[in-house]
């Protein structure tokens, strides 16, 4: 296991196919499907990571994404959530992301939706919308044509992850497209 630490709160991990099996992880037959993995072997890795790094996750609520890589094995990205006062990610109560299996699918959203706040991304194998809240007329168009990320820091994953299309405006901007 090979662990790079990328910043105060996020790692990368290496891991071989043989080190996959010993785990017991799986990853999936096709891009977009999810790799499951039972809490203990989470919690192993994450101890793992503690003796190299020093960086302790375990108790703290964490985003993991983990990508096949050439050798068998895979990339695990771990990312760690701040905290705010309430003890939730303060963002991510205010802001709903709208994933799109295709381009098209954002911009048929976009045009359904009147003005209102948003930012488009895109990722490598759909596209994001991610809108404020208290916009439920917006995100209930918005969901005729994709569906509601309602993973952990979505709109934080989204962000980082992500290239930015349109920032701020991105409902009227795209919805003239």
């Amino acid at each position: 296991m090979e662990v790079i630490r990328m910043g105060a709160n996020n790692v990368k991990i290496a891991l071989s196919a043989e080190e996959l099996e010993r785990y017991g992880l799986e990853m999936p037959d096709t891009e977009g499907d999810y790799c499951f993995a039972t809490r203990y072997t989470v919690k192993k890795i994450l101890a793992a990571v503690k003796r190299e790094t020093g960086v302790d996750y375990c108790g703290e609520r964490v985003f993991i994404r983990m990508f096949r890589s050439r050798d068998g094995g895979c990339e695990m990205f771990i990312s760690r959530a701040e905290k705010g006062e309430d003890g939730r990610k303060g963002k991510e109560s205010e802001r709903r992301v709208v994933r799109f299996p295709t381009v098209n699918g954002l911009l048929c959203a976009c045009r359904a939706i009147d003005k209102c706040k948003s930012d488009a991304y895109i990722g490598d194998a759909c596209a994001y919308l991610i809108l404020p809240a208290e916009a439920e007329e917006a995100i209930c168009a918005a969901e005729e044509f994709g569906y509601t990320a309602d993973f952990c820091c979505a709109a934080e994953y989204v962000e980082e992850h992500c290239r930015l299309l349109v920032d701020g405006n991105a409902a009227e901007v795209l919805g003239r497209l």
